[in-house]
């Protein structure tokens, strides 16, 4: 996985392995189609998967108890922020979110106290976003068209 990663992914496999992060489940690699590849690091029942699906990379951590989410959510939630990303679209960012500078913070943060609420909260509100999003483009679709 390494091997095709971008230098700030590269970069932070490596900081979960000095960080005593193990990995505990591993999928994929060079002889699947596209090069499709799946990993995850645990420490202390917090676990971190990366996925690279085609040419996309994305990151997602579960923090013990809680299901996997997006650093994207991750983010919002540390930052207090129960709103999409300001385009509204609630997709993947992190390709442009630099991973090795926000996720140690991100995992800190997660790690000081109990953040169950916070997550719970921010994971239904990306939920509740996603619906409208996708009903919004479901309902343009379906519009008739102009005469």
């Amino acid at each position: 996985m390494i091997a095709r990663a971008t230098p700030d992914i590269a970069t932070t496999i490596r900081w979960l392995g000095d960080n005593n992060f193990e990995v505990t489940q591993q999928g994929g690699g060079a002889g699947e189609a596209f090069g499709n590849a799946q990993v995850e690091f645990s420490r202390d029942g917090l676990v971190v998967r990366i996925t690279k699906d085609r040419s996309e990379w994305k990151l997602d951590v579960a923090p013990p108890g809680i299901k996997f989410m997006n650093l994207q959510y991750l983010i919002n939630a540390k930052e207090k922020a129960t709103e999409p990303v300001p385009d509204g679209a609630p997709t993947s960012k992190t390709s442009a979110i630099s991973w090795q500078s926000t996720l140690p913070g991100v995992i800190a943060w997660i790690e000081e106290e109990d953040r169950s609420d916070v997550l719970n909260s921010a994971s239904d509100a990306w939920r509740v976003a996603s619906r409208q999003y996708w009903s919004t483009l479901e309902s343009e679709s379906k519009s008739p068209e102009p005469t």
